[in-house]
């Protein structure tokens, strides 16, 4: 039925809802309008390769494609658009195309999508559908993308497991060689199919390309009539003139107003909102246009960032006038990656007033103005400056005004404006940051004085607007002394308002204007009385790289092979938990949490959820059965019973028949406290003695001793903060229950499928051979899935338990980032004496991690990291004591590296106190303290002295080291602003376990009659490629094509009693299970190739079935020469080590703290590499990994013990941007090692320290940088370094400048 509104304009009101998915029409009828595209995709048409990862359109692994008619240019645009966001009712009328849309492994590949096997740019596979969907949406805007573009698309996905590099090689190579993936311009043939849109019903069907629906294209009514979808007691409107907006605005006074509608999903996710009438301006005409005229640029309220980019950079104005034009599309651009800057409008921008926003300080300068219409239909006109300070006080939700446009006028000449911004991580939305700016002057052309001057900055307790009368600046001349007195403006005004983090936002203020000064001395050619300015900003630089290693091919072994599921990972075809259709009568949990640290448990009041409509249950520590234990041998409750010990402790979980059911439900249940004394930070643990057992303790010849006899002794502490996984999978478990065999079968995304099974087994009090756990792939772990994947998998147990039906749980990002813990912050307190040319005489630590609220492997991480702390190097005397501290803090866990980088870094810290103590260079002590044979060996780790110092060396030659040192130098005395420092790191991690028991791999396989081979082994596919080495091991063994042989579901009913996927060994382990079992097969089967040696495999295999010959066997492998006893200390802890060494090189903006990695080399031991590819990748993917660590993932704890950066929006996980401009990886030559399978290393962990190179990079600029301004070079720099800690830690770079 369509009704006839107030201007005479139809309204659909049949809640038909019409758009194209994959090139074919969809009709829905009676949709929620609160349901994302991504939760139609995934949940109504069950298209699963669109991921969802953080939900907040943060991580881009939702990404698809949405493809639009504008109706005014009638112009269709293709948009890269996180779908996790995307209102469903907002694509009516528009198509949608995603991954399974492009390609699919039972018909071909798209060309994208075979690049990125080429370059080997998947592991997990998690993040590759939002990859591919990204850069086909780039192609199809821009056939031929600078890296520049290329990197800024791929700014907006999160990969956590590659380093990027051979994601964006493999990409900028695709458009190198012109295989274009999409139309040119003026050819409306597909480059790549020649099928029909509308040839087949079956939307997975691969068609390459989709053109444009001419439907959507030839009828108007899909964009000119208004609609409205209703469902329930949501409903959205959709009004196509400005008549029909203010009229519904009327109706609906308390109506959201969508243009952009990132809020909506943000305030979703933090469920803070729910709006029953939302009002969609994408076709109102009058607030998506815009214009560019003599007098400026009038930018509609509901125009995307993305348009105006286009638009200013392509406007043909005079150079003078476009200055404001210039700095807008850099500002704009600076705002957040491509995906968001799709979905970013003006007007939804500017209405929220924020005082963090990075374009409001701009306009507030630039003179312009916001057009207004008000309910009675009136457009009123009001300058910026004013609307905002209306805005902050009356918003135009309780006036009812709604902006119409932006009206920002042409530059003059001699006018000068400029933004600033600091890129740091901790805000909710990529468009706020912590400190921003602008900044405008207009000088009089002859005697330099100035005619107007306007100063504003965001991310103070207000929007701060200084301008001419603050300190008389009209008609001074733009001369130093003018920047003194705004100095000390500034200076003033931070003393009396007293902003938060004032000291870091003075300094930015400062540094800012430096800037603003110089560039206006610059532009105007004015002498700016400063000395020595040079560079005053880090270029930009195009990113390349190298990969260097030596043949060893056996077999398949030794081959740089792609991943063995990178096919179907690159189609989306690859299925991890979530994907798995529900069954009929499955379930879904969403688990109730602790919002106290600490508290004693009053009440639970859940009459409010379970009264919800699908609400099945409740579930809590009463649900758990009585023969089961509620504790796990790690101290973990299941759900919380008296009290709770941690902000994201479980207290219950609520069961409902569909997901956002749950999810709602989980909100309503009421949880009653009283508040116990809580224990935060490792210096509460220490006052109240709370503590893990046992303490763990080091002792190596006489400490006190050598301290005596040392020439020069220095202590100190170092401080490291803790580390979120990240994986992009999060947290996730399907149980299923059989009432009739009284069996659970439970899908788990776990490192550790026997610990799963144990767990559950005796917390429901069965046999464990009544519990089957299985698991295909997960996307990434990193420690983070080896005991935490139990929260999830034993809650949905005992719901599955107790309603006698499948339970599935996944959790959501800022959930998983609140209950599972990280890598473990540390303090370390030190004393080391060393001799006056650098050797360490004796050393004496006391390590403390932050362990959280259970025991979990806290003191397995302290142990390792304790017992390898002296890192590379011949210590004579130590005595190191580590502690676990038991916190109110979500109980921290394995992470890569298992203790060894927190470890590392402290005694690389103590190497650069050192240096700095003597005199001699860095490098040098490091250099002389090298282990060496038959040296000092606190623990024998079978560390290899001589392959440590060939890493070491031929790392110095790789990346031109002494050369490059005195560049440097050199570097550093021409430049006052911009420091560079170089950092060269060596490492050796051990691999095997000093635990027997998880020194051992079990296998089987199978030999089929057509002379097939299945594959079982216990160890999990998480990205680092161990299927694909398994793979190529069975085929060298059996001497048969690897397409003959099939990686089978991990699973405890075939290989049991596995120890986890972790420490490196997986690889060394199963694949030598693996050999076993194979070289059993090939020795029965070695007399049927005697008696008929030409035969082929088929016919071997044939004949032995035929002479009962078993074509299957089992491989068991386990380490005997691991035998250390902690108590006397002595056996080998570890079978071997894995050693490498890195160089970087940095170069650091002193007065903002942004950095760039120059380079990067890396050289790595892995011995005889089974697959070079995949090592590299691990590399540079456990490289930019601890790059994070070390340099831009910051944790964020309130005093209560609440983690407030949770999601990509305020956790900045490494993107493309961040890896090294130059990136060259070398496997080292001629190494071989007896003790692992067919010669390799294991490493997975190994090179994750070497990141540390760029810290200490950034380390030696910042020294330089103190140097100058006179700062002693003594200092400490404890990781994070961030931007705001490199700025601080340069001191006060313009305080020469201030009288």
């Amino acid at each position: 039925m369509a009704v006839q509104t107030k201007d005479n304009t139809m309204s659909n009101t049949f809640n038909n809802l019409v758009f194209y998915l994959n090139g074919r029409k969809v009709q829905e009828c009676g949709i929620d309008p609160s349901m994302t595209v991504a939760t139609y995709l995934r949940e109504v048409t069950f298209l699963t390769g669109t991921k969802v990862s953080c939900g907040e359109g943060g991580c881009g692994a939702c990404t698809v494609m949405l493809s639009r008619l504008d109706p005014l240019s009638k112009h269709v645009s293709h948009l890269c658009v996180y779908a996790c966001l995307l209102p469903i009712c907002y694509i009516h009328g528009m198509a949608v195309t995603t991954i399974e849309g492009l390609g699919s492994v039972q018909t071909r590949l798209h060309p994208i999508q075979e690049h990125l096997i080429r370059y080997h740019g998947i592991q997990c596979g998690f993040c590759t559908p939002g990859m591919v969907m990204t850069m086909y949406t780039l192609l199809r805007n821009n056939p031929k993308p600078s890296q520049e573009y290329i990197e800024r698309a791929l700014d907006g996905v999160i990969c956590r497991c590659t380093g990027y590099r051979p994601i964006l090689e493999g990409f900028e190579d695709l458009c190198s060689k012109g295989e274009d993936c999409c139309r040119s311009v003026g050819n409306r043939t597909c480059l790549q199919d020649d099928k029909t849109t509308d040839s087949s019903d079956d939307m997975n069907e691969c068609t390459q390309e989709f053109i444009f629906p001419p439907e959507l294209l030839n009828n108007t009514t899909y964009h000119s009539e208004s609609v409205i979808f209703t469902a329930g007691q949501s409903q959205w409107m959709r009004p196509t003139s400005l008549q029909q907006l203010t009229d519904w605005k009327k109706d609906y006074p308390m109506a959201k107003l969508v243009a952009g509608y990132n809020d909506i999903g943000l305030e979703n996710i933090e469920r803070s909102s729910s709006y029953k009438t939302m009002i969609c301006l994408s076709h109102v005409p009058e607030l998506n246009q815009l214009s560019i005229t003599e007098e400026g640029l009038t930018i509609g309220a509901a125009v995307s960032f993305s348009k105006v980019i286009d638009a200013v950079r392509s406007a043909t104005i005079q150079d003078e006038k476009k200055r404001i034009f210039d700095e807008l599309a850099s500002t704009i651009g600076g705002l957040g990656g491509v995906h968001t800057l799709n979905t970013s409008t003006f007007g939804g921008h500017i209405v929220t007033a924020s005082v963090n926003s990075d374009l409001i300080p701009l306009l507030m300068v630039s003179g312009c103005k916001v057009n207004m219409i008000c309910p009675d239909g009136v457009v009123s006109s009001i300058e910026f400056e004013k609307f905002i300070k209306v805005q902050s006080v009356e918003p135009l939700t309780t006036t009812g005004n709604v902006i119409l446009s932006i009206q920002i006028p042409l530059s003059c000449k001699n006018t000068y404006i400029q933004s600033y911004r600091t890129n740091t991580p901790h805000r909710r939305k990529t468009t706020d940051s912590v400190l921003s700016a602008g900044m405008y002057v207009k000088l009089d052309p002859v005697s330099k004085t100035i005619q107007e001057m306007k100063l504003c900055f965001g991310g103070m307790t207000e929007i701060v607007m200084l301008e001419n009368e603050t300190i008389e600046r009209r008609g001074r001349r733009w001369d130093v002394s003018l920047y003194r007195d705004s100095i000390k403006e500034f200076d003033q005004y931070c003393k009396e308002t007293k902003p938060p983090n004032a000291e870091y936002k003075l300094s930015m203020m400062e540094s800012f204007f430096f800037k603003f000064y110089n560039m206006v001395c610059k532009e105007a050619d004015i002498q700016n009385g400063l000395p020595n300015i040079g560079q005053l900003m880090i270029p930009k630089r195009k990113a390349t790289s190298y990969q260097t290693w030596q043949d060893h091919v056996q077999g398949t072994v030794g081959k740089p092979l792609h991943h063995a599921s990178a096919k179907q990972q690159s189609t989306g075809e690859a299925v991890f938990i979530d994907d798995i259709p529900p069954r009929r009568d499955e379930l879904f949990l969403t688990l109730v949490i602790s919002t106290r640290a600490h508290a004693k448990i009053v009440s639970i009041d859940t009459s409010r959820a379970l009264a919800l409509e699908g609400v099945v249950c409740f579930v809590g520590a009463d649900d758990v059965p009585d023969m089961g234990e509620c504790i796990s041998p790690m101290d973990d409750e299941i759900f919380a019973t008296t009290e709770v010990t941690c902000v994201g402790q479980i207290i219950g979980g609520i069961v409902a028949t569909r997901r956002e059911i749950s999810r709602k439900a989980s909100q309503l249940v009421q949880v009653n406290y009283e508040d116990m004394k809580q224990i935060i930070t490792i210096e509460d643990a220490i006052d109240e003695g709370s503590f893990f057992v046992p303490k763990i303790e080091l002792k190596y010849g006489n400490t006190e001793e050598g301290l005596a006899e040392s020439e020069g002794i220095t202590n100190g502490e170092v401080r490291i903060g803790g580390q979120e996984h990240f994986y992009m999978e999060t947290q996730q478990c399907i149980v299923i229950p059989n009432d009739g065999a009284g069996t659970f079968e439970i899908l788990s995304s776990t490192q550790d499928p026997s610990f799963v099974q144990f767990m559950v087994a005796s917390r429901l009090g069965i046999p464990s051979h009544k519990v089957i756990v299985k698991a295909t792939r997960i996307g990434g772990g990193f420690g983070g899935k080896e005991s935490r994947c139990l929260i999830p998998s034993l809650a949905c147990a005992v719901a599955a338990y107790r309603t006698k039906r499948p339970v599935r749980c996944v959790l959501e990002r800022q959930d998983d980032m609140r209950m599972t813990g990280g890598r473990h912050p540390v303090l370390a307190k030190y004393k080391v004496g060393f001799s006056l040319d650098g050797r360490i005489k004796a050393l004496d630590v006391d390590m403390y991690m932050n362990g959280g609220n259970t025991n979990d492997y806290s003191v397995a991480v302290i142990a390792t990291a304790v017992t390898n702390l002296y890192h590379c190097y011949d210590i004579p005397a130590l005595h190191i004591q580590g502690h676990a501290c038991k916190t109110n803090l979500p109980s921290n866990t394995a992470f890569r590296g298992f203790g060894t980088p927190q470890a590392y870094l402290v005694m690389e810290t103590i190497m650069s106190k050192i240096a700095v103590q003597t005199g001699v260079a860095v490098h040098e002590v490091r250099l002389k303290n090298f282990m060496v044979e038959d040296g000092n060996k606190p623990i024998d780790h079978n560390v290899e002295p001589n392959k440590l110092r060939i890493c070491w060396e031929t790392c110095k030659q790789k990346s031109d080291f002494e050369n490059r040192s005195r560049r440097v130098a050199e570097f550093n005395s021409s430049t006052r602003w911009t420091k560079r420092g170089l950092g060269i790191i060596p490492t050796r991690f051990p691999i095997g376990l000093a635990l027997k028991k998880l020194n051992q791999a079990s296998a089987l396989v199978n030999v089929y009659l057509d002379g097939s081979v299945s594959v079982i082994h216990g160890g999990i596919e998480m990205g680092q490629g161990l299927h694909t080495k398994i793979t190529q091991i069975a085929s060298t063994v059996l001497d048969i094509p690897m397409e003959r042989v099939f990686i089978t579901n991990t699973t405890t009913q075939v290989v049991p009693n596995q120890p986890p996927t972790h420490a490196s060994v997986s690889t060394d382990y199963n694949g030598m299970a693996v050999k076993i079992a194979c070289e059993k097969i090939k020795k029965r089967l070695q007399p049927f190739v005697d008696e008929n040696p030409m035969g082929s495999w088929k016919e071997w295999v044939t004949t032995a079935h035929e002479n009962l010959v078993s074509l299957s066997a089992t491989g068991h492998y386990g380490v005997e020469q691991i035998s250390y006893d902690p108590v006397t200390g002595k056996g080998p802890a570890t079978l071997y080590c894995t050693h490498g060494a890195a160089c970087s090189e940095v170069e650091i903006d002193c007065l903002t703290g942004e950095h760039q990695v120059l380079r990067t080399d890396i050289v790595m031991d892995v011995g005889r590499s089974i697959n070079p590819a995949l090592d590299i990748g691990q590399i540079e993917g456990a490289f930019l990994q601890g790059y994070g660590l070390f340099v831009t993932e910051e944790l964020r704890w309130s005093e209560n013990g609440e983690l407030l950066n949770c999601g990509p929006g305020m956790y900045n996980v490494p993107r493309v941007k961040h890896i090294p401009r130059e990136f060259n990886v070398h496997l080292l030559p001629n190494s071989d090692n007896p003790k692992a399978v067919f010669s390799s290393r294991g490493i997975g962990e190994p090179p994750l320290f070497l990141s540390s190179s760029v810290f200490f990079a950034i380390k030696e600029a910042i020294q330089a940088a103190r140097l100058e301004i006179g700062l002693k070079d003594d200092f400490d720099l404890f990781p994070p370094a961030t931007q705001e800690n490199i700025r601080m830690m340069c001191g006060d770079q313009v305080q020469q400048y201030k009288n």
